[in-house]
């Protein structure tokens, strides 16, 4: 399936979205001198007794994004053919319950053998714009990089994505779909996009777009 990468750019932008407004704050100096790879630790190994918040998330997503090189885009022919690439970082689902339409993000982390073209990974730990947890996971499966895209209007790779999540006093949502990247900046980023539908009670909504963003 090809989609346009514009799709993809404006699907990233569009992260945080729900966190309110439609102009994004700029950057403080203290927290652009902060290393990404730190900011990544914070979030997935935080402290004793710190807690994670849909703004660490949003925080998190916005340094990755911006630390994307414009034309940072890999051709999938120029990938290495050998190793493997461990990733982390965000990635948001848009689900669908009693008609209410919320955005929620969670903690992707996604494995890359570079020798079999496989991907594979999961997402939980999911918070929603209230901070309302989620339980459960998504696993990413039947990944794989396509060695023959033409990455100016197809993606580099993409993956199945599925599984259930449930917040307090809510029904279990199953969620299945796929994702669609690239690799940026000599391999060490891939972004991209989701597009999954949600089943809450025998009833399936249409597919709605998501966004991933993940550094090594």
């Amino acid at each position: 399936m090809v989609f346009s990468k514009p799709l993809a750019i404006a699907a990233m932008t569009g992260l945080t979205a729900c966190s309110g407004g439609s102009e994004i704050a700029p950057i403080n100096v203290e927290l652009e001198e902060t290393p990404i790879s730190d900011e990544l630790d914070r979030v997935f190994e935080p402290q004793t007794g710190a807690s994670i918040t849909f703004a660490d998330y949003n925080t998190l997503g916005d340094r990755l994004v911006d630390s994307v090189a414009p034309d940072g885009i890999m051709s999938s022919q120029g990938l290495s053919t050998s190793g493997s690439a461990s990733y982390r970082g965000v990635l948001s689902v848009i689900t669908s319950i009693d008609s209410e339409t919320t955005q929620i993000i969670g903690q992707a982390s996604l494995g890359v053998n570079f020798s079999t073209d496989s991907i594979s990974g999961s997402v939980d730990n999911f918070l929603s714009d209230t901070d309302q947890q989620y339980q459960g996971q998504l696993s990413l499966e039947q990944g794989n990089i396509d060695r023959t895209a033409n990455v100016d209007r197809e993606f580099a790779f993409s993956s199945d994505i599925s599984g259930s999540l449930q917040a307090s006093d809510e029904a279990p949502m199953t969620v299945t779909g796929q994702l669609f990247g690239d690799f940026y900046d000599d391999g060490e980023k891939i972004l991209g996009i989701v597009i999954a539908t949600t089943t809450v009670n025998g009833q399936t909504t249409d597919a709605n777009s998501g966004a991933f963003i993940l550094s090594q």
